[in-house]
């Protein structure tokens, strides 16, 4: 696929006020700069963000009302159950919760929906079973927002509903006791970045207070600051935004899973090879969450709360096992249904007209088709649905491309859909297979108007053109000062023009490794399964890379990873247009 690099143009005055005030290298600067955090004082917090600065749970509406049939029910020793999504935010924020009331004295039950039984959502006949076990109130987690039956059914059985949902709101709310949700008009909280179980901890942190107000239970016995290594990994497994009020949660979290306090955490930590390794971003995106992911889309999403909560380490080991091999399990199933999807897509004879993808097949795990859409996206770069069809009823997951929003899309075909939710990148749906063909026509209309030949080439933008000269250990420490990095804060990317090849490799049949020279400056430079353009190199290249710290038996050095390659002069002739050499 072509990739076209997108040089971002910082103010070189404020590259110059950071690097003067701050003490940073240029290139450290200017990520900064490209990030819109050009005061020093903003940019030292931005690298530094700590909790303290957190806004207060007041500010987001429904709390109050929520602290307050929550409390009552406690003091009334009134059963409660958590209902958390199967996804691994939907598990996180249940299990954060749960492990809050075990701190407060008041243990809670939980239920997780089954995604081949009961599907996504919160559904009339599990609060019927629930209410039948006696239970009085239930707090959903990660979903509720679009559960109007079900809240509907709850108030006919006198159950009491708190819902807590990060997901975007339909024209009306469901009639719960109690609405959680960033997203509604109302909200003074102003950030709707949060993810389930990011609600979930500030639920905590009321509950907290009112607790203590309340005297139902001391400060001491509730520290939520111990959640928040939950709250890292379904904030990152949900791929939200790692900027406002996400960023001091997740960098205080992924403090937390360095630290192996929880059992459950170091035996998943274990059986990814991460035993008493510090934990970053990638770590957890591409280790840690497809194990939590896996649980719900495999079995049970039980398993990985049953792993967060448990105090004991020989349990915590054996259902970290479990996750492995569901985790295996669904690299498998994924690998077998992907390409049959991919060529479905590519023997498509109308492809190249094609401005949206809708791929349907039977009997496909509904548990791996979000992956495949993710994948099918990323080569195709349209934005693509994938249905599995069970009977007459499709469940379907959808991926887009930057600046198509396909929430909207869906909106826009609901006549043709039994249900749909998400956000403007990724969503589910529920179809009937007799409305497919006429919600393909739909979703294609709505794309014919909306997508331009821009978004159907992946772009990527880089900071900055360099020398390799510049990119010492000290930058790359106040490069990766600047983490975590993730949606909203990019891991910086550069570009070095006309690189002379002094050595190329193949490593495994499967990776590309390079030693790069401009001047004097020689830097090893690694491309990840990128054995497929081996033939591509020639003795000169632009390359546009990340950069990070290599250690190996001791000894460290600045390596680069590369993320696209041209012959000299194809990547544009921009050369150092940002004002800042």
């Amino acid at each position: 696929m072509t990739m076209r690099w997108e040089l971002k143009k910082p103010d070189a005055n404020a590259v110059r006020l950071l690097c003067e005030r701050m003490g940073l290298s240029r290139l450290a600067a200017i990520v900064l700069v490209n990030r819109g955090l050009c005061d020093p004082a903003e940019a030292e917090t931005f690298r530094n963000p700590r909790l303290a600065g957190l806004p207060s749970f007041e500010g987001m509406a429904g709390i109050p009302e929520a602290v307050g049939h929550i409390a009552d029910a406690v003091q009334a020793r009134e059963p409660i159950c958590i209902y958390g999504d199967f996804d691994a935010d939907g598990v996180t924020a249940a299990s954060a919760l749960v492990e809050f009331f075990k701190g407060a004295g008041y243990p809670v039950q939980y239920f997780i929906p089954d995604r081949a039984d009961h599907g996504y959502g919160f559904h009339p006949q599990v609060v019927k079973q629930l209410a039948e076990e006696g239970v009085r109130l239930i707090i959903t987690v990660d979903l509720g927002i679009t559960g109007h039956e079900a809240c509907r059914t709850a108030r006919q059985l006198g159950v009491k509903v708190v819902i807590t949902d990060h997901h975007e709101i339909d024209a009306s709310l469901p009639e719960a006791d109690a609405v959680v949700n960033p997203h509604q008009p109302q909200c003074s909280f102003h950030d709707e970045d949060l993810t389930g179980v990011g609600i979930a901890f500030f639920l905590a942190g009321a509950l907290r207070a009112e607790f203590v107000k309340r005297g139902m239970a001391s400060r001491g016995d509730m520290d939520i600051k111990k959640l928040l290594d939950l709250v890292a990994i379904g904030t990152i497994a949900d791929i939200a935004p790692v900027t406002g009020v996400n960023r001091p949660l997740i960098k205080t979290g992924l403090d937390l899973l360095s630290e192996e306090k929880r059992p459950g955490i170091a035996a998943l930590k274990k059986v990814c090879g991460m035993s008493k390794r510090p934990v970053n971003y990638g770590n957890v995106a591409f280790n840690l969450a497809p194990r939590v992911n896996a649980a719900g889309r495999i079995a049970s999403g039980k398993t990985a709360v049953e792993l967060f909560t448990t105090t004991d380490l020989d349990k915590a080991k054996s259902l970290a096992a479990d996750l492995e091999a569901f985790n295996e399990k669904r690299k498998q199933i994924e690998t077998e249904v992907h390409q049959t999807a991919r060529k479905m897509v590519a023997d498509n004879p109308h492809l190249d007209r094609l401005k949206t993808l809708v791929v349907v097949g039977r009997d496909w795990n509904p548990g791996v088709i979000g992956i495949v859409a993710g994948r099918i996206q990323e080569e195709f770069h349209r934005p693509t649905v994938v249905i599995s069809l069970d009977g007459d009823t499709g469940r379907g997951s959808g991926r887009s491309v930057r600046g198509f929003d396909l929430h909207e899309a869906l909106a826009s075909c609901s006549k043709h859909l039994e249900g749909f939710g998400g956000h403007q990148q990724a969503a589910g749906i529920t179809i009937r297979a007799g409305e497919i063909e006429s919600f393909m026509v739909a979703f294609e209309s709505f794309g014919r108007k909306r997508i331009t030949p821009e978004m159907m080439v992946k772009v990527f933008d880089v900071d900055a053109w360099c020398d390799l000269a510049e990119l010492d250990e000290q930058t790359v420490v106040q490069i990766d000062s600047i983490a975590p990095f993730g949606i909203g804060n990019p891991k910086p990317i550069f570009a070095v023009k006309k690189a002379r090849v002094i050595f190329k490799a193949l490593i495994k049949d499967a990776h590309l490794k390079l030693r790069l020279a401009v001047g004097p400056a020689v830097l090893t430079a690694m491309g990840w399964r990128m054995a497929g353009r081996y033939r591509d190199v020639g003795d000169y290249l632009d390359v546009a890379f990340t950069v990070e710290m290599n250690e190996f038996r001791g000894v460290r050095n600045v390596q680069l990873v590369i993320v696209d390659f041209k012959t000299p002069g194809q990547s544009g002739d921009v050369g150092k247009t940002d004002g800042t050499s």
